[in-house]
């Protein structure tokens, strides 16, 4: 009687130790953005279509470059709606939008990418990072990227 008594006690503990822990992960739980500075941000959509719907929102990451020892940049980008087929986004450097918003082609599925002169952006959502590559001239640079809350 007795074993089965702390059995089911330890069963119990386990079943809250496990709603515990998948509380600690909610949404509710995602760090503020760490790099926004002066950035001007607009309303973040709630009707994105499903092949976008990952990517809207704040993700803060670093650039880093491949081969190089320089230390990383920090980065973030808010991408906000879909406007005329595009998915509309804000990049952040070192604290200072880069510039009025930018218009994104939309690749696939949670894929993105923009050209501007001798600069790509490219960007995909895995479920879990966004993974974000910057092509300059012949220089890669690379972020896995977390879901960040805005202010």
């Amino acid at each position: 009687m007795m074993r089965k008594f702390a059995f089911l006690v330890a069963a119990a503990m386990l079943t809250l130790g496990n709603l515990i822990y998948a509380s600690a992960a909610s949404a509710d739980d995602i760090p503020a953005c760490e790099n926004l500075g002066d950035a001007r941000l607009a309303q973040i959509s709630t009707d994105a279509p499903d092949n976008v719907k990952g990517l809207i929102g704040a993700w803060d990451g670093e650039w880093s470059v491949e081969g190089s020892p320089a230390l990383p940049e920090p980065i973030s980008f808010v991408f906000s709606a879909v406007r005329e087929g595009k998915l509309v986004g804000v990049y952040i450097l070192k604290g200072v939008q880069q510039g009025p918003p930018k218009h994104f082609d939309i690749d696939g599925e949670n894929s993105v990418s923009l050209t501007q002169g001798t600069v790509r952006f490219s960007f995909s959502y895995n479920g879990t990072v966004l993974l974000a590559k910057r092509m300059q001239g012949n220089q890669r640079f690379n972020s896995n990227m977390h879901a960040c809350a805005l202010p």
